[in-house]
């Protein structure tokens, strides 16, 4: 199995997205975001990181980002 690596930057730092390809599993913190390497851009990264805009802008999300884990 592949498993996937996406970096979001937030308003309170950079965010470690995984993914199986599929669904996000995992999203955490990241100390040092230069370590980073980012593998591939999924469908499943663009979602969660609108989602992520959404609520760091004060909006409330229409859905869960819990739709998006495994």
């Amino acid at each position: 199995m592949k498993y996937y690596a996406g970096c979001y930057e937030s308003p309170l730092g950079s965010l470690l997205m995984t993914s199986d390809g599929e669904a996000l599993t995992g999203l955490s913190f990241v100390d040092e975001p230069s370590a980073l390497q980012v593998t591939q851009s999924l469908p499943v990264f663009a979602a969660a990181s609108r989602w992520l805009d959404l609520y760091f802008s004060g909006k409330v999300p229409e859905e869960s980002i819990s739709r998006l884990f495994v």
